[in-house]
């Protein structure tokens, strides 16, 4: 209710701004993760074709 009386904007307005930060962060989240996933996958690769290369 801050945000309402301090900028004005309908609570409408505000509640929709709010559920979009909220699955903006979920999917930052779940990225972060992905990467995460993705450079040991990138890791155990490079360790491969070193092995591989010998």
């Amino acid at each position: 209710m801050r945000i309402v009386a301090e900028t004005g904007k309908p609570i409408a307005q505000v509640a929709q701004v709010a559920q979009a930060l909220v699955r903006l962060r979920r999917e930052n989240a779940r990225l972060k993760k992905d990467s995460k996933e993705l450079a040991m996958e990138r890791d155990v690769l490079e360790r491969c074709m070193v092995l591989w290369v010998k």
